[in-house]
């Protein structure tokens, strides 16, 4: 045995040279849209009370897993393990070895334009369900997208390519690993590409600085100091590059929210402590390019981390505000963050949106961020409602600005559509 594979047996995974079926499918399953009406897939209803009767079940993704998942991303990315027919394998909750990663197969070479990525794909409480799985078809994966009736879970169907021979259609792993081609971005290198692109934001930035919706939001968060658990770190999930497209420009707004925020608070704190740590933020998104780093270091004048999935979702504690924006609703970052926290514990404050809280609710469709254990979590952490105080309106010039401007339906403002919580002292 290998000191590689020794490594790998260590941690619980292991390297495995019988390769299931190839795939040759080179898409980001995340990326699919879909407008042909309601989704089975995101409207299946799964009993989570009963699941969770299993101990086992109850806290799946604990620090230990992310930690593995971490481990098993940078040995894929690994060329070394690229040789053919390679696999990682990992326990699923039934503690039952499956692979959860096959190296790739490509028979064309990737242009130097290009680079490897993985895509990591947690499974939903829903999507571990028996029923789910059984019941729900997993068929799409290589036919042409216009033939693909609905989504379906492409974690599920790729747990399936990979264990081609479980004896049962039960494979309740937390996560499957893609194998996904990313171009690659050069513009951080191009200083004349950059300044365009700081000129650009500069005048959203400027809006935003003498803005009401910016003074809400220091007014907000300069008043919950006296009451809510330190926050030291915002880690961001899913915020998304900053686009110059007008459909989609309205993500930068986000990151302002989250600078004035950071701002607020680090002023409060050098009011007390004229050498307290500054506010870190920690962002995570697949789409991030180096020059997204750049550009966002250059908007908030001070040091902006970015790490990849699932290290950003690690590096969340007790004294972490988390945000996050319209994520899809196949990756369950609530329900992560709560396997993550010991009963009557969790981060300082949640940012999301489309949560639901409800201690009688034991029905949960896919599309769903909640859980039992989410409802735990907020109700035993002594979480305080906050959206009503923090949600305000984005003042219309702005709004005019950021997405051009428009007649008929008004363009919504993404604070609009989220729920704030804040751990009480």
């Amino acid at each position: 045995m290998s000191s590689k594979d020794l490594d790998l047996k260590l941690a619980g995974l292991s390297l495995n040279s019988a390769p299931p079926p190839a795939i040759d499918d080179r898409r980001d399953p995340s990326s699919d849209e879909d407008d042909n009406g309601p989704d089975p897939y995101e409207e299946w209803m799964g009993n989570l009370k009963d699941f969770e009767t299993n101990p086992a079940y109850v806290r799946i993704f604990t620090r230990k897993v992310l930690a593995d998942i971490s481990n098993i991303r940078d040995r894929a990315l690994d060329p070394a393990n690229h040789t053919d027919g390679q696999t990682i394998r990992y326990r699923d909750i039934d503690r039952v070895i499956r692979t959860v990663w096959k190296a790739p197969d490509w028979e064309e070479v990737i242009p130097t334009e290009e680079c490897h990525e993985i895509t990591v794909l947690m499974s939903t409480r829903v999507e571990m369900t028996k029923g789910f799985q059984i019941k729900m078809p997993h068929t799409s994966l290589g036919r042409p997208k216009e033939k693909r009736p609905h989504k379906h879970s492409y974690k599920v169907e790729l747990m399936h390519r990979y264990n081609s021979d479980a004896p049962t259609p039960y494979i309740p792993l937390p996560f499957v690993l893609w194998n996904t081609i990313k171009d690659k971005c050069n513009v951080h290198e191009d200083n004349n590409k950059m300044e365009r692109l700081r000129n650009f934001v500069s005048p959203t930035a400027n809006l935003w600085k003498n803005s009401s919706a910016a003074q809400h939001v220091r007014e907000r968060f300069k008043a919950t100091i006296s009451w809510t658990v330190p926050i030291r770190k915002i880690v961001g999930i899913g915020l998304g590059p900053i686009r110059e497209d007008k459909h989609l420009y309205g993500g930068i707004l986000q990151y302002m929210a989250v600078f004035t925020i950071a701002a607020t608070l680090d002023a409060a704190n050098r009011a007390v402590d004229a050498n307290h740590a500054k506010i870190r933020i920690i962002l995570q998104d697949p789409a991030y390019q180096p020059k997204d780093k750049m550009l966002l270091e250059w908007l908030y004048r001070g040091q902006v981390e970015m790490m990849r999935d699932p290290d950003g979702i690690l590096a969340i504690d007790e004294s972490t505000l988390v945000i996050s924006a319209f994520l899809p609703n196949s990756v369950p970052l609530m329900q992560v963050i709560a396997d993550m926290f010991d009963p009557g514990t969790g981060p300082a404050g949640i940012m999301v949106d489309n949560l639901n809280v409800s201690k009688t609710k034991i029905l949960f469709r896919c599309k769903e961020r909640g859980s039992p254990a989410v409802t735990r979590m907020m109700q035993r952490g002594n979480y305080r409602d906050f959206s009503h105080e923090f949600r305000h309106r984005l003042d219309e010039h702005i709004l005019d600005h950021v997405h051009g401007r428009r007649t008929g339906r008004r363009q919504r403002y993404w604070v609009e559509a989220m729920t704030v919580h804040l751990r009480e002292k």
